[in-house]
């Protein structure tokens, strides 16, 4: 039988390291969506979700961040408008922009492992042998 406390101490590890991935893969996508969409600071609505990703408010799993997170404005219990990137890295589908975006192969390409079990979760397990052939051709 495993010692318990070892258990507890490795998914504690676990937890850690994928927070660390995640907060480096926000902050990666800060300064890669001004870069990359210089025009998107021009409309105020982008502009606002840019100040939100400042903020560690709006975390999306797409290049591009997406709009309807923003527009459903129903925050989680942390205050944040956009949670697509951890339910992505969880396995758990995004909204149903990104998922679209990633399809066309506009996601992050940092989590490109991630998306297929995230778009499985949404389009059904059985899918998953496909969804990896279609996301390959993609990221």
């Amino acid at each position: 039988m495993k010692n318990p406390k070892k258990i507890v101490k490795n998914k504690t590890f676990v937890g850690i390291i994928s927070s660390l991935f995640i907060l480096t893969v926000a902050v990666v996508n800060i300064h890669n969506i001004a870069a990359r969409y210089p025009n998107l600071l021009s409309i105020p609505q982008e502009k606002a979700i840019l100040e939100l990703i400042k903020q560690g408010k709006y975390r999306c799993c797409l290049e591009k961040p997406c709009r309807y997170c923003f527009y459903k404005n129903n925050p989680d219990e942390n205050g944040r408008l956009c949670n697509c990137l951890d339910e992505v890295v969880a396995g758990e589908a995004p909204c149903g922009e990104c998922l679209g975006e990633i399809l066309e192969g506009e996601g992050n390409h940092l989590l490109k492992e991630y998306f297929p079990n995230s778009l499985a979760d949404e389009l059904g397990k059985e899918n998953l042998p496909f969804i990896k052939r279609l996301l390959q051709k993609k990221y």
